[in-house]
């Protein structure tokens, strides 16, 4: 392929001759040659813009409150915040590791994020990390059964 002339080409031309991510997929453009002597030549091809670049997944630290029973499960919504490339915020599964967490767990926890791109099958990770905190003041009741045993000429006090 490729265009030939008897005299010089002084120019090729392409239009469109600029694509994004927004035009993946096939395109009709239309390619202009002109020669030294000022004559065109033009013809329609087809080019196909595919994306060859890995997606970038973020995702961002939080952080999070136990409930009254001490638990709070993560979801992995709340950290992610999309991709990067082509792709944009993709058609993608989500998956957080851990995602559920308890009064061991109080303080900064490093966790998972698995992106799949639903389109292609693709996974990434990436980190975050979740800080635990427990805000509800806890009582403790405790039941106390005292027995006494009593001597008959003995005084207690309690």
């Amino acid at each position: 392929m490729g265009s030939t002339d008897n005299c010089s080409i002084s120019n090729i031309t392409v239009a469109p001759n600029s694509f994004d991510c927004g035009d993946i997929g096939e395109h009709e453009v239309l390619i202009n040659v002109y020669d030294g002597s000022g004559n065109i030549s033009y013809c329609n091809a087809f080019v196909t813009i595919i994306d060859t670049i890995t997606e970038l997944y973020y995702a961002q630290d939080i952080d999070l409150i136990l409930d009254g029973t001490g638990n709070i499960v993560l979801d992995p919504e709340d950290i992610y915040t999309g991709s990067g490339g082509c792709g944009g915020n993709v058609d993608a599964s989500l998956e957080v590791i851990p995602n559920t967490f308890d009064c061991g767990d109080l303080g900064i926890n490093e966790v998972q994020l698995i992106v799949t791109d639903n389109t292609i099958g693709e996974s990434d990770t990436c980190s975050a990390f979740v800080t635990v905190t427990d805000t509800i003041n806890h009582y403790v009741l405790y039941w106390i059964k005292l027995f006494i045993w009593m001597k008959m000429e003995r005084v207690y006090n309690i």
